[in-house]
């Protein structure tokens, strides 16, 4: 009887254990609104959150020059030019993480450029991820 006991001590243990570790609110791989939310960086103040709760970039509120001294430094700028060179997706993505405004309306048009670029060979991916981060 003090064997069967054990065991079940022993399952309801490993239950616990399991329910606790395995759930909740983790990071999902390339979630953006994760790593702003639980990072603490220099420019969180340019970050707000939009109608659904997410947060997205908002350079809306200084000049083009700062906003693209302040882009490449930036959670989203770095996980954008990551996927790089998907440019639909980092359209998409653009179009989803910064605030509409002159900054976001420079950078969709940037990545037509280096998208024509890319396509035309005069850059890689690797370039084109560089370029998106240094404005090149």
């Amino acid at each position: 009887m003090d064997k069967g006991l054990l065991i079940i001590v022993a399952i309801g243990i490993a239950i616990v254990y399991f329910a606790t570790n395995f759930s909740g609110d983790k990071p999902v791989d390339g979630d953006i609104s994760w790593s702003v939310d639980e990072k603490t960086h220099a420019y969180d103040r340019y970050y707000e959150k939009d109608a659904l709760g997410d947060r997205v970039l908002n350079l809306s509120s200084v000049s083009r020059d700062q906003a693209k001294t302040i882009w490449p430094t930036t959670p989203t700028g770095k996980k954008i030019a990551s996927l790089l060179p998907d440019f639909a997706l980092a359209r998409t993505e653009v179009s989803n993480n910064v605030v509409k405004g002159a900054f976001r309306e420079y950078l969709l048009e940037y990545l037509d450029n280096l998208e024509g670029r890319y396509l035309a060979g005069e850059i890689n991916g690797d370039r084109a991820q560089r370029a998106l981060l240094g404005f090149q």
